[in-house]
């Protein structure tokens, strides 16, 4: 394969019934699993960033878990057919990485590819959202507060 070419994922069609809300769980790992969300400053920049991409790409996003290495979310696109789940998550994880890189920080900051699961209609978005905001007590990361909610997403 030339250098030029990219291979890319290619997305199975939703098949959950209309009536249910898409709601992928994503994770992003920091590149190598660095320690880059040790700092509240730092864990604000990338929560603002992804308010802004949000904002911009028109993206719900349910909560938000920052671990030292990894973050995990929750997001619902804006339209069941026609929307690009790479394209918001890279958006957001770009604006991040130009925000934190003006702190002095070096990167590379993110690994490539990113973990992202759809939860199936008789899957709780409730009960996955407490279980993994809870990560960082059981973790035993008590420095400062790493779990948010930007918007409300359907309790199913």
């Amino acid at each position: 394969m030339a250098m030029s070419e990219h291979r890319h994922l290619h997305r199975l069609p939703i098949t959950l019934p209309t009536e249910v809300t898409i709601i992928y769980f994503v994770t992003c790992c920091t590149h190598n699993r660095r320690l880059l969300f040790t700092t509240e400053p730092v864990v604000r920049l990338a929560l603002d960033e992804l308010a802004r991409s949000r904002d911009r790409l028109k993206w719900w996003v349910g909560g938000v878990v920052f671990m030292p290495d990894h973050v995990h979310l929750f997001c619902s696109p804006p339209n069941r057919h026609e929307h690009d789940l790479s394209r918001f998550i890279g958006a957001w994880r770009a604006a991040a990485r130009r925000q934190v890189k003006q702190t002095g920080l070096a990167g590379p900051f993110w690994q490539k590819s990113f973990f992202d699961h759809i939860l199936r209609s008789d899957e709780s978005y409730a009960s996955k959202w407490e279980y993994v905001r809870q990560n960082p007590e059981r973790a035993g990361v008590r420095d400062f507060k790493r779990w948010f909610e930007l918007d409300h997403l359907p309790l199913r």
